[in-house]
């Protein structure tokens, strides 16, 4: 047992040193260096390439440092770029960060703004904030509103207000309501009840039913009832 165990782990070493000699022997293959080179999907050995090649892989290179300076990748060398590559990588990223500052993202550098720029900005930044108050949203900053803003935002959010009470919603506040309005909820609200108590669906407060809603609902509730026992072959059972 021990000899074969021994002459399976020679057989191992071998196979993996015939493994080795093949990659390395493919690694030394000119065509696929090349290919690996122009690519770059793993390490190029310029040594191996002739003067055309090394200029082609020198222009792909270039184009992929190009790329990455573009994107602010970390690879980015801008020691290798032409005076007009420079150049236009500033730009570039001059207006990647207007637009970071006019959307608010991070990293912004207002100090590279010009004053068109900042004027641009800040009113953007404005207009965000009104949009956020009048969302009724935590990044408001009322402080900042002018007085015709802190109007509209007013108006926004009593709206806001008033479609949350009409759908009877927990964040409604009635005590925000015209008296109009709260006349308008309270007939909603009366309707929703209503209409949950006769379908059986949602909360039903029985107690707010009118007597007519009231024999209406228990029609309804009689008839779902009967309806079930027809189709599962089992009911509950009701006084007539």
């Amino acid at each position: 047992m021990k000899l074969l165990t021994f002459r399976y782990l020679w057989i191992a070493i071998a196979c993996l040193g015939i493994a080795e000699l093949a990659a390395h022997a493919q690694s030394a293959d000119p065509g696929q260096n090349l290919s690996i080179c122009m690519n770059q999907l793993g390490v190029c050995d310029h040594s191996l390439l002739s003067k055309s090649e090394a200029a082609q892989v020198a222009a792909v290179e270039h184009q992929s440092n190009v790329a990455d300076c573009r994107r602010s990748a970390t690879a980015c060398d801008r020691s290798k770029l032409s005076p007009a590559e420079d150049k236009a990588l500033a730009v570039v990223r001059h207006q990647h960060n207007v637009s970071a500052c006019m959307e608010d993202w991070e990293p912004c550098d207002y100090s590279s703004l010009t004053q068109g720029e900042a004027n641009k900005v800040a009113a953007a930044v404005r207009e965000r904030n009104v949009a956020n108050c009048s969302h009724g949203w935590s990044s408001c900053d009322r402080s900042q509103l002018t007085e015709s803003e802190a109007k509209v935002v007013a108006l926004a959010v009593h709206g806001q207000n008033l479609e949350d009470c009409m759908d009877g919603l927990q964040s409604c506040e009635l005590s925000l309501l015209t008296a109009q309005e709260a006349a308008a909820v309270a007939s909603s609200t009366r309707e929703r009840n209503t209409r949950n108590c006769m379908e059986g669906f949602g909360h039903c407060d029985r107690a707010a039913l009118s007597a007519v809603e009231t024999d209406r609902a228990a029609a309804a509730e009689h008839q779902r009832n009967l309806s079930d026992c027809k189709a599962a072959g089992k009911c509950a059972t009701t006084r007539s």
